[in-house]
């Protein structure tokens, strides 16, 4: 986990964050739903521009559901 965080927060060091735009808990939540790195740093961005928490975030398998639904009547 401490090297995970440490990871993800220098991604966000290195492209210019002076705080990290999520809180511990929401990166050990990102962590133990095992998160890559990479989609953690974006999810971080988008709670950044103004998404109020990594758990507001649609999943893939919420849009494949929401996809679903679209179809459902044909």
């Amino acid at each position: 986990m401490e090297k995970y965080k440490n990871n993800l927060l220098a991604m966000f060091s290195k492209n210019g964050f002076v705080q990290p735009p999520i809180t511990h808990d929401e990166i050990q939540s990102l962590f133990y739903n095992r998160i890559s790195l990479d989609d953690a740093y974006s999810m971080a961005c988008d709670v950044y521009c103004g998404i109020e928490s990594v758990d507001d975030i649609e999943t893939e398998e919420d849009d494949l559901e929401f996809l679903d639904s679209l179809y459902e009547g044909e």
